[in-house]
C-alpha cells in the first residue's frame, strides 16, 4: 500500500512540473439488494436487504513528454452482509504512451482482450470478479507489461503478467452464491 500512494504522489508531483494536465473525476453509488424469498441454504444470511457501496475515482495527468500519460484508478466496494463482496482493487495504476509505430503500457491495468461478442471466453488477461457479476463482465485490475508494435505488415503484442489475484466467491453467508459454499484455502 505504501508503493502505491507513494507512487501517485511521485506521479501528480511529476505532471505539475511537467506542465501536465491533470483530470480527476470519480462516482459513488449505493445499492441495496432484496431478496423477497427466504434463503435457500443453511448457512446463507437471513437479512432480506442487502445495501452495498461503491466508490471509483480515477486520476489520470497527460502531455508528459513523449506523449506519455499517468493514470491512477482505485475500485471500493464494500458489503457489510456478505465480506466476500466487499473488495479494494487498483483497476488502473499505469504509466503508457509511445511514437508514431509503437505504444507501451506498465503498472496495473484492465486489459480487454477478445471478441465483441456476448461472452468473450478469450478474455483472460484480467481475473473476474464473480462478486459483482456471476457474467463475467467485470474484471480486476492486473500487473502487467505491455509492448505494441504497429508496422504495415499487422501489429505485434506482447503481454508480461505477473501477481495474479486469486479466484473471488461470495462468503457462504453470500446471496446469491453457488449451491456448495466455496473457500479459498492459502
Amino acid at each position: 500500500m505504501f508503493f502505491r500512494v507513494t507512487f501517485l504522489a511521485w506521479a501528480i508531483g511529476l505532471a505539475s512540473s511537467v506542465s501536465a494536465q491533470v483530470s480527476i473525476s470519480g462516482s459513488v453509488a449505493g445499492e441495496l439488494r432484496t431478496f423477497p424469498e427466504q434463503a435457500g441454504m443453511v448457512d446463507q444470511n437471513v437479512i432480506a436487504t442487502q445495501p452495498t457501496l461503491t466508490g471509483e475515482t480515477k486520476i489520470s495527468a497527460a502531455g508528459w513528454p513523449g506523449q506519455f500519460r499517468a493514470t491512477f484508478s482505485p475500485y471500493i466496494r464494500y458489503d457489510p452482509v456478505d465480506i466476500g463482496r466487499s473488495i479494494f482493487d487498483l483497476h488502473e495504476m499505469n504509466v503508457d504512451g509511445g511514437g508514431e509505430h509503437w505504444h507501451m503500457k506498465l503498472g496495473y491495468d484492465v486489459q480487454f482482450w477478445g471478441v465483441m461478442e456476448f461472452v468473450n471466453p478469450v478474455n483472460v488477461l484480467n481475473q473476474t470478479d464473480v462478486t459483482e457479476d456471476f457474467l463475467g463482465k467485470r474484471k480486476l485490475g492486473q500487473l502487467l507489461a505491455n509492448y505494441t508494435r504497429v508496422e504495415p505488415v499487422g501489429t505485434i503484442e506482447v503481454y508480461a503478467l505477473s501477481g495474479f489475484q486469486p479466484m473471488r466467491f461470495p462468503d457462504s453467508a453470500g446471496r446469491p452464491r453457488a449451491p456448495v459454499s466455496i473457500r479459498r484455502t492459502t
